[in-house]
């Protein structure tokens, strides 16, 4: 009785990929609200301009599930932005890698600045042409090996995948740079001092 690579080894690989992506996306989609209410509690109030930034990159990782370092100066940053406060903190932490807070701490600016661009344009199209051509060109390389009977024509499909899902998280994060980028300066609030 032999037992085929594919019911040894792939199946399994898939199924327990499957689970984990479908896992992960079902956790990240139902924040519960005992994990955000720390979070909302310090922005109702107004608690997150004064408390030590350790505390709130403690709020805000355990709010979204994220287990990355995470700038305060940014943070403080998004949640500037009154009106879309959680809109902005969401699109920066999406888009931590693309950008950075300016010199002034009133707006964002690119990680690596232009002189003549303010945002990252088109990019976000061009990444997801990008993979797109990468994933015809693996899916027409897979095809070709699987004609020849090659036996390891398998190995290119993970790449394929990993490839795609590469050029989809970048298109999304150069996306949510471009928002962030977009913003007007936040505006400092003054709160009156009681005597």
């Amino acid at each position: 009785m032999t037992i085929q690579l594919w019911q040894a080894v792939i199946g399994p690989l898939v199924i327990t990929l499957l689970t984990l992506v479908f896992n992960g996306w079902h956790s990240s989609a139902s924040i519960s609200h005992q994990r955000t209410q720390r979070l909302r509690d310090l922005i109702y109030s107004g608690a997150w301009r004064t408390v030590h930034p350790m505390v709130l990159v403690m709020d805000v990782r355990e709010a979204f599930g994220i287990q990355v370092a995470l700038d305060p100066k940014g943070l403080r940053l998004a949640l500037k932005h009154n009106d879309g406060a959680y809109a902005v903190l969401r699109d920066y932490l999406a888009a931590r890698d693309f950008v950075t807070v300016s010199d002034d701490e009133m707006s964002f600016t690119r990680r690596v600045p232009v002189a003549a661009r303010k945002d990252y344009g088109h990019w976000p199209v061009y990444a997801i042409a990008i993979g797109l051509v990468t994933y015809v060109l693996l899916i027409w390389l897979y095809a070709n090996l699987a004609m020849r009977g090659d036996a390891y024509a398998w190995v290119v499909l993970p790449i394929v995948v990993v490839c795609l899902l590469i050029a989809v998280k970048v298109a999304m994060s150069l996306r949510n740079a471009n928002r962030l980028l977009r913003l007007p300066p936040a505006i400092e609030e003054v709160f009156p001092t009681c005597p």
